[in-house]
């Protein structure tokens, strides 16, 4: 992640926003080093309320259906390296101008996609909700991937539906790159792009 940074000339203490879109290790374990040192000092770390609570819950343990438990350790310093420079969201509430957490429970209940709002434009960043293109198509479709499927599924169709509007571009990073998916609130595919 560093490094890519690097690449555009951008160095870790100019980094003054990290987004964090639910508690899976892989999207947060870049987030220090193998020296457990905290790689963005000058940031505030935006997540989910109920994330926070469920990571620092009364019995320590995490709740299973929220967090993979590949590595707690990690978790855990993580937690106590930014406790000063959390910003907790609700679901569909502004952080910045300009930028909102959205509701994306499903593939974790405490899981939030972003949307970045520019001269009229959007881009709505889906995070895990959309693991395959199939998912855009076949709406109802169950994923295994999901702490709770039939939560995922109205989930997946309001992002969707959400996505349709005119000059919103989805974003969905497992999807093969770029991973960028123009939306039609039409019934059939229209013009190579997805149907709704």
């Amino acid at each position: 992640m560093r490094e890519g940074l690097s690449e555009v000339g951008v160095a870790p203490a100019d980094v003054d926003l990290v987004l964090i879109s639910h508690g899976d290790t892989d999207h947060f374990i870049g987030l220090h080093d193998r020296r457990d040192t905290l790689a963005y000092v000058n940031a505030r770390y935006v997540l989910h309320r109920k994330l926070r609570t469920a990571r620092t819950g009364a019995d320590g343990q995490a709740d299973p259906a929220t967090f993979y438990e590949e590595d707690q350790r990690v978790a855990q310093t993580l937690a106590e390296q930014i406790g000063e420079h959390i910003l907790l969201v609700n679901d569909d509430e502004e952080i910045e101008p300009g930028l909102r957490g959205v509701n994306a429970a499903g593939h974790r209940s405490a899981h939030l996609a972003f949307e970045l709002e520019s001269e009229g434009r959007h881009l709505l960043s889906a995070e895990d909700t959309f693991i395959a293109p199939i998912f855009v198509n076949e709406q109802t479709r169950g994923c295994a991937a999901n702490s709770d499927p039939d939560l995922g599924i109205p989930t997946r169709k309001a992002l969707l539906r959400r996505a349709a509007r005119v000059d919103t571009v989805l974003y969905a990073p497992l999807f093969p790159f770029p991973g960028f998916v123009g939306m039609t609130p039409h019934e059939n595919h229209v013009a190579g792009e997805s149907a709704v």
